[in-house]
């Protein structure tokens, strides 16, 4: 166990979600990939379409492995914010350009 371990019932809201995304980083595109990444690429570029985008620049809040950045990069320069570091360091190497 790390130097700063707590037991679970001894972290705040705040740290159970950092800690839960470490965890989850890793594996975040394979369990979240293949199908449901598909549907998510279409899904964005529809509401892209109906909202009528047509550039500019775009930020993804809590981007975590640049799923929804990949789609903005299309029409903006985009730059994402995660308050977890392994979601980023897990992105996409062309994404994290």
């Amino acid at each position: 166990m790390g130097r700063n371990y707590k037991p679970t019932e001894e972290l705040s809201r705040h740290e159970r979600e950092i800690e839960l995304h470490k965890a989850l980083s890793a594996q975040y595109d394979v369990r979240h990939g293949f199908e449901f990444t598909r549907l998510y690429h279409q899904w964005n570029s529809v509401l892209m379409t109906m909202a009528g985008v047509r550039g500019g620049a775009a930020i993804d809040c809590g981007c975590g492995t640049g799923i929804l950045m990949e789609d903005l990069s299309e029409k903006f320069e985009v730059a994402g914010v995660d308050i977890s570091e392994e979601m980023l360091l897990h992105m996409n190497p062309a994404t994290r350009r």
